[in-house]
């Protein structure tokens, strides 16, 4: 029997170069940025690992105390990259959460979400084992001369065959 949280997986890691030809900063992780002004000049800020986890900082026009404030802690994946930015939550087969940074990797649990995908992802890592299975980034950013993406932004994590793996050359010790 397969668990539905797989704890501690690899998503990104830092650094090094991919068959993509990117390199992940640690750095655009853990920045601070602000990621919305509104028309009165109030922001929502802070770092992306600190998003990723659900949390947001919002400071008023003048002030000089920040808000903290809890949202959805959380990152729906879906099987395979598909070509758009948005999740399509009909096609939801997992989440990722408790997102940290450790040993130069950006990791995080994920939980196989009780849906027709998600059941489809389950009898994949049954049949074809979990190393089979890899979770990464769809995102958005920019590549710059040193082949670093920067200003990223990360929309969702999928679970892709460990074949196609852009960090398939890359083992990770956590």
């Amino acid at each position: 029997m397969v668990d539905n949280i797989l704890k501690g997986k690899v998503l990104i890691q830092f650094g090094v170069i991919n068959k993509n030809d990117r390199i992940y900063l640690e750095s655009e992780f853990t920045k601070d940025r602000i990621w919305h002004t509104d028309g009165s000049g109030n922001t929502t800020e802070g770092s992306l690992i600190e998003r990723l986890n659900g949390i947001k900082y919002f400071r008023m026009k003048g002030k000089e105390k920040v808000e903290k404030q809890k949202d959805r802690p959380f990152l729906y994946g879906e099987i395979t990259h598909p070509d758009v930015f948005e999740v399509n939550l009909g096609d939801v087969s997992h989440l990722c959460k408790n997102f940290k940074i450790t040993n130069n990797c950006l990791i995080a649990d994920v939980e196989i979400v009780d849906t027709k995908k998600g059941k489809m992802l389950l009898e994949m890592i049954r049949v074809f084992g979990e190393d089979a299975i890899v979770f990464r980034p769809r995102g958005t950013g920019i590549l710059n001369e040193q082949k670093e993406v920067t200003q990223y932004d990360v929309f969702a994590f999928d679970a892709i065959n460990s074949k196609d793996d852009a960090f398939e050359l890359i083992k990770v010790k956590i």
